[in-house]
């Protein structure tokens, strides 16, 4: 049950439990104390009211954020952060009245809740607006003659290959990098000769692109003599097949059933023997975050595993002291043992937990899988019998 599973979902669980908690406690251990001032009963009376709704924007939050594609999660953390605000206000006057332990206790239950609610509209805000800026900046690059009139990087292109034991027998052979051809200021690349370096060196059958379109048309920059379709056309003319799946910059996926999709279909190329390589414009957290969710089903399906009781509690950034009571902690490590700069986005480490927990769960990837055959026409992606 994906509620048990999900680390957002568990641990809003856990702060409703304590919140409920609060709800019938303090009432009963004010109604003394607060029967002889009326402005202190109707603080008691709106308390409980806020804390549900409070409860509510969270559980509603935590439920929505991977699988809605609008505001709609944001907006409701904010409605979290207003009632906690709201709440705080209320028990500072009821304590200025009446001294009470438990009411105390309520208030600093709230000022650390808020403080978690804070830091996390404050991370998912940085974490879109760097994906606005790194775009805008991408437009003020260089233009195609500036470009010709300096010569390009004569470094050889970065490229980490991991290679993954699988049924015991079976090896996948995925590989990370930069953009290849990608073009900025202190990095000019020519995409034939990343191309034929990667095609070469390391005999890539699938390249796997995450950069949004606009990032592909910027990076020229002139807007007339550069498109997507340029770049996705010089690797198929090297007959090497291309997947394409669009990921804000810096940021996660848009919908949580369609990235599942998009792993599993390329899980079922590496199981045809496929090696694949897997980039987005830096080569770290957009291509960390896919390559760990492919080793993550690999394993899932060769070696299941249950879900331990601590992945199922939000732990960062502690994931280094927990390598062995986590799995997602272990092979996020072991891809930055291959790739050190990859993975560290705080959001997109929280995305992966949420894929794990999705992964564990039957009922879930049953659905998920045939919903998109239903809406696609199209055959699905594995089995769901080998879940």
């Amino acid at each position: 049950m994906l509620l048990l599973r999900s680390p957002s979902l568990v641990s809003t669980n856990i702060y409703t439990f304590i919140s409920l908690i609060f709800i019938i406690g303090i009432p009963l251990a004010t109604v003394d104390t607060c029967s002889k001032t009326p402005s202190c009963q109707l603080f008691l009376y709106i308390l409980p009211m806020l804390t549900i709704l409070n409860c509510l924007s969270l559980y509603i939050s935590s439920n929505t954020w991977l699988e809605a594609t609008s505001y709609v999660p944001f907006v409701f953390l904010i409605l979290s952060f207003c009632s906690l605000l709201i709440c705080i206000i209320l028990s500072s006057s009821i304590l200025t009245l009446y001294k009470n332990r438990l009411m105390l206790c309520y208030l600093v239950y709230n000022c650390i809740s808020i403080i978690v609610v804070i830091a996390i509209i404050v991370l998912v805000s940085i974490t879109y607006l760097l994906g606005t800026i790194f775009c805008q900046k991408r437009k003020n690059q260089m233009t195609l003659d500036q470009q010709q009139e300096i010569c390009y990087t004569n470094e050889i292109i970065d490229v980490n290959q991991l290679v993954v034991r699988y049924n015991d027998t079976d090896d996948a052979f995925i590989c990370m990098c930069k953009l290849p051809g990608r073009k900025t200021r202190r990095d000019v690349r020519n995409l034939s000769t990343d191309l034929t370096y990667i095609q070469n060196t390391y005999n890539i059958d699938i390249i796997v692109t995450l950069n949004e379109e606009k990032d592909l048309s910027f990076m020229n920059t002139n807007y007339e003599q550069f498109d997507f379709n340029i770049y996705v056309n010089s690797i198929k003319s090297r007959n090497i097949q291309h997947i394409y799946h669009s990921i804000r910059d810096k940021f996660i996926a848009k919908s949580m059933r369609n990235y599942i999709n998009f792993i599993f279909k390329i899980v079922k190329y590496i199981h045809d023997g496929k090696r694949i390589l897997v980039h987005c414009m830096g080569g770290a957290g957009r291509t960390g975050t896919v390559v760990v969710c492919i080793q993550l089903v690999l394993e899932h399906l060769s070696k299941p595993q249950q879900q331990s009781l601590f992945s199922r509690i939000i732990h960062y950034p502690c994931c280094y002291l927990f390598i062995n009571q986590c799995n997602v902690c272990k092979i996020i490590y072991r891809t930055r043992q291959i790739r050190k700069q990859t993975i560290h986005n705080p959001f997109q480490i929280f995305f992966i937990h949420e894929f794990y927990a999705r992964l564990q769960s039957k009922k879930y990837m049953q659905k998920t899988l045939i919903q998109t055959t239903v809406d696609n026409g199209d055959s699905l992606v594995l089995d769901t019998d080998e879940l």
